[in-house]
């Protein structure tokens, strides 16, 4: 006689359980992803730079565009000379260095005015016969002073906001100092050397006032205003010579355009990442990409399952089937090609907004967990 079999609730849910635990591991080939090694990374653990965001380079970034949308043309080799493709302030960085102007005090300005008086009287005395060495040398203490009582607090308070936003390095900040006292010193140039000429003649002159004239706190504003204003300061040129050495030095280390990041869990993977090899000539560094583009099949994987188990469902991305991207096979479509890949992604993740690699600005699509964006690295 045959029973029919009874199983308790506990039992079948008990079975269900083992069935997701295998199926999870059947997904997987029994074992569970590792966190992809290939993320974007600024410095490796020695602190030598390894690579970079190209975002700060606006006029670069929009070179990289064109050259990815055009399906990486291998006639249009990229050049990059010294002093080409220069960083500018981000616009955080801007509201500091506008708070840090309008914090300039009188006290300041006194105390900049006193000491260039003090010295031009001193060296129209001292260089009574030599009016040019006179001028000469109370313009250097003037920039010394100008350094001291004005751009030396306000350069140290910018310099680790500048330093942080991979904007420049000491370097930079060294150069900016000089650059803004040799500003300072040629727009006193005038008024310094009519003050000597007429301490030497022997005229009675009220030095301090004299130099009031042309310094004051609304003067000294205008002249760091219109200095910041389109500062740029480091150079992609140096930073690619960065990554040259530091390259030589890293044993089998090969650089690599990255475009299109994706962020989850407070880390940077790429989505898409083709090999680039970088020769230097004489006054330029050459750019030449590979024939075949990656995608970054682990770590979109390595989010998908992370996603799904968070929220207790299941799937996987339809664009990782393949890895990689032939451009002969899609030259004139590239765009639509990467469009659709990136469109899976924001659909699997439920993502808000798009991103489009023809865009030279910053374009993003954000999620609760997950977000992506078009941005470009070296």
């Amino acid at each position: 006689m045959n029973q029919e079999s009874t199983a308790s609730p506990g039992t079948l849910e008990f079975f269900s359980e083992v069935t997701k635990y295998f199926m999870d591991f059947l997904e997987t080939n029994f074992h569970k992803r590792r966190a992809p090694k290939r993320s974007v990374k600024v410095r490796d653990s020695n602190n030598l730079l390894v690579g970079f965001s190209l975002e700060k380079y606006d006029t670069f970034y929009s070179v990289i565009t064109k050259h990815i949308t055009s399906g990486f043309p291998k006639e249009a080799t990229l050049q990059v000379k010294k002093g080409q493709h220069k960083t500018k302030l981000t616009n955080n960085v801007k509201r500091l260095i506008d708070l840090q102007i309008n914090q300039i005090t009188t006290a300041q300005i006194d105390a900049l005015l006193n000491s260039i008086a003090q010295c031009a009287e001193q060296e129209a005395f001292l260089n009574i016969d030599d009016l040019e060495l006179a001028r000469d040398a109370t313009l250097e203490a003037a920039g010394v002073s100008f350094f001291t009582n004005i751009i030396e607090p306000f350069i140290t308070s910018l310099e680790k906001s500048i330093i942080n936003n991979d904007l420049g390095d000491k370097n930079h900040i060294s150069m900016m100092a000089l650059e803004l006292a040799e500003i300072f010193t040629n727009e006193i140039d005038d008024k310094v050397s009519e003050v000597l000429r007429r301490l030497i003649a022997r005229e009675d002159v009220h030095v301090e006032d004299e130099i009031a004239n042309i310094i004051s706190v609304n003067d000294l504003i205008f002249t760091l205003e219109s200095y910041f204003e389109n500062l740029r300061v480091a150079d992609l040129f140096e930073e690619l010579q960065t990554l040259d050495n530091n390259r030589a030095i890293l044993d089998k280390q090969e650089l690599y355009l990255y475009f299109g990041d994706i962020v989850f869990d407070q880390n940077k993977y790429p989505i898409f990442y083709i090999p680039m090899s970088l020769v230097k000539k004489a006054d330029n560094y050459q750019i030449e990409f590979d024939t075949q583009i990656y995608i970054n099949k682990k770590a979109l994987e390595f989010i998908a399952e992370k996603f799904n188990t968070a929220r207790g469902t299941r799937g996987t991305l339809n664009s990782t089937g393949e890895r990689i991207i032939y451009i002969s096979e899609h030259k004139e479509k590239l765009q639509n090609v990467l469009s659709e890949i990136t469109d899976d992604i924001q659909n699997f993740f439920e993502l808000k907004g798009s991103i489009n690699f023809a865009q030279t600005e910053k374009t993003q699509a954000r999620g609760a967990d997950v977000q992506i964006s078009n941005t470009a690295y070296l």
